[in-house]
């Protein structure tokens, strides 16, 4: 079963900072042990979260890794809802650069 799926959630925009479109940043998900699950796209991000799309529907674990290879910062953030295609998270800490995660520090 996929954590934090969107059910009841009927379009409402909880989020408490405001949200910027991102023109499809590429992203990368990694575990928490910087194991790659996935490459995304994010399309859209706030100060506290972002929404991912993905190719091709992918099971996401409740806490991991979000790469920002244009940026090249790493954030540990925790999803919370779920749509094939598509995932909104929440930052969990703030961004290290590429290849350290929040986690090892």
């Amino acid at each position: 079963a996929r954590w934090g799926k969107a059910t009841g959630f009927q379009g409402r925009d909880k989020r408490s900072a405001r949200r910027v479109r991102t023109r499809l940043r590429p992203q990368r998900v990694l575990s928490m042990r910087n194991a790659i699950i996935a490459d995304c796209a994010m399309v859209d991000r706030s100060d506290s979260g972002a929404k991912l799309q993905f190719i091709v529907d992918v099971d996401l674990p409740r806490i991991f890794l979000l790469q920002d290879l244009a940026e090249g910062t790493t954030h540990e953030v925790e999803l919370i809802w779920s749509r094939p295609g598509q995932a909104g998270v929440r930052f969990t800490h703030h961004p290290a650069p590429c290849g350290v995660s929040s986690a090892n520090k």
